[in-house]
């Protein structure tokens, strides 16, 4: 079964630590990297995160900075397994954009 089969218009989103943001905006998923404690929090031990680099949003306020986000895991296994998760989706989102060029839209 398909994941968006009962809400197809959440098939062009995603969630990325609590923000549902368009696949679209998505310009480029960074490397998984490990965090570094900070000397005045208390170490709670290690997590790994990947940038989710996102174009800016139309609405905001034209200054040309492109946005981020960090996506976190308790291994570096599940942050790469999601890391390549949004990959795969950002990709299906460009090839049928594409397909969709093509042929007028006509192929789903």
């Amino acid at each position: 079964m398909q994941e968006f089969d009962e809400y197809p218009e959440f098939a062009y989103l995603t969630n990325v630590e609590g923000f549902l943001i368009p696949i679209a905006h998505i310009k480029a998923i960074g490397w998984v990297e490990k965090t570094f404690p900070h000397p005045e929090e208390p170490y709670e031990g290690d997590q790994w995160y990947f940038r989710v680099h996102m174009s800016q949003p139309i609405g905001d306020m034209g200054d040309g900075v492109a946005r981020d986000l960090a996506a976190f895991f308790p291994s570096e296994e599940e942050a790469e397994a999601a890391r390549m998760r949004l990959a795969e989706r950002v990709n299906d989102f460009y090839k049928n954009q594409f397909v969709n060029s093509m042929f007028g839209g006509k192929l789903h």
